[in-house]
Parts: structure tokens; C-alpha cells; sequence
């Protein structure tokens, strides 16, 4: 037994994580790791802002809190204090499994209620 517990990005009950893991599994012929909704996000949030903001850095960066704020991921919806930090973090907990082959979710982190619930 490995005895390790890791975090991940993203709420679990956000109804756009499923739909995400379904439609990578079937296209990749696996599931995603941990962080890949999370980058996925990310990933549409810095290029939607530079379509708002055209070439220039200081307008993009200008721009990633009001397109965070108002995008719906497949991870979690990105509300960004005045320092550009994440305002409400939602976190899943991971265990490994016995034979050390895979991480197992045992809980979540709920930063707008400051609660952990574990599963197990």
C-alpha cells in the first residue's frame, strides 16, 4: 500500500465534468489524468481571451479576469480575485488504490463552504 493522497482541480459535482471524461475516453481510448479538464480549461480561457484582446499582452491580461469570471469549464468556473488568484477553489482528494495502479477519488474540498468531505 502506497499510502498516498494527492489533490486535484476541479468540483466534482460540476455536470460538465462527465461529459468531458466521456467524450476524452472515447477519443483517446483512456481517461484523463487529474489535471487535463483543469488545463483543458485553461487552456480555453487564455485563448478566448486573446481573441477578446487581439495581439497585445497588457489588453489579454486585462481581459483574463472578466473572461474567467463568466466561463463555465469542464473543471470548475474560474472566479478570479483582484490578485488573479483562483477566488474559490473546488478540490478533489485521491488516494492510490492497493495495487498502486491508479488514483482513486476519496473525497472533495468545497473552498466556498470551506468543508472536506471524504467517502471513505
Amino acid at each position: 500500500n502506497v499510502g498516498l493522497t494527492s489533490v486535484s482541480f476541479g468540483d466534482a459535482q460540476n455536470p460538465n465534468t462527465q461529459p468531458f471524461v466521456d467524450a476524452f475516453t472515447a477519443k483517446n481510448g483512456a481517461e484523463p489524468g487529474p489535471f487535463t479538464n483543469y488545463a483543458y480549461d485553461a487552456a480555453n480561457i487564455a485563448m478566448l481571451s486573446m481573441l477578446s484582446a487581439g495581439n497585445d499582452g497588457k489588453a489579454v491580461k486585462s481581459m483574463l479576469p472578466f473572461i474567467s469570471n463568466h466561463y463555465i469549464g469542464t473543471a470548475f468556473q474560474a472566479y478570479l480575485d483582484e490578485n488573479g488568484d483562483q477566488a474559490i477553489a473546488y478540490y478533489t482528494i485521491f488516494t492510490v488504490n492497493p495495487e498502486g495502479t491508479e488514483f482513486v477519488p476519496i473525497g472533495d474540498y468545497d473552498g466556498q463552504t470551506d468543508a472536506v468531505t471524504l467517502s471513505e
